[in-house]
């Protein structure tokens, strides 16, 4: 895995994306581990790339080439520190908040959250989730299976009691505007 070591790369050579833009995203995760590079103005300027990639697609391959080497990197999550988990859970979640991600690897990012969810209290995994879910809450509203489905995790409730009032009065909100 890349952020557990802090040296690796994230990017695997082979994932078809121009060099420049694989060393560019690996420079992008060096600094955003080693914190010289903050998630909120990773955010702005990956917001940037969205805007102008359709008059230059590498904007739109480095934006890529990111969200796909931080969901290729799920796996490795285990192995992390504790301070690259919690960096990695933010910015996992402000590009679900800020649609930075495709609809079929929003589901995806989604999924991961969901599973990490229904971990175990005290589980880094469902520390990973709560923090990530944080950072999109304001998006629940436009995910009314999903707020259900993180609804129905009994635990939630307990560890996290305001934020599931959050997402339960998003839900009634939005009931209510569709009835």
């Amino acid at each position: 895995g890349g952020a557990g070591d802090g040296a690796t790369a994230l990017v695997a050579p082979s994932e078809g994306y121009g060099k420049d833009v694989e060393e560019e995203t690996n420079r992008i995760f060096r600094e955003v581990y080693n914190g010289t590079l903050r998630v909120d103005d990773l955010v702005m300027r990956l917001q940037a790339c969205k805007v102008a990639a359709a008059a230059d697609p590498k904007q739109g391959d480095l934006l890529s080439c990111v969200v796909h080497s931080l969901f290729a990197e799920y796996e490795h999550f285990k192995n992390y520190p504790d301070k690259y988990l919690r960096t990695t859970a933010i910015l996992w979640g402000s590009l679900i908040q800020h649609e930075l991600v495709t609809s079929l690897v929003k589901g995806m990012y989604l999924r991961v959250v969901l599973e990490s969810l229904r971990r175990p209290l005290g589980d880094r995994q469902a520390s990973f989730g709560m923090l990530a879910l944080e950072q999109f809450k304001w998006r629940i509203h436009e995910l009314p299976t999903y707020g259900a489905q993180v609804l129905a995790i009994p635990h939630l409730h307990t560890a996290r009691p305001e934020l599931m009032a959050y997402i339960k009065a998003a839900r009634e909100r939005r009931a209510a505007d569709s009835a």
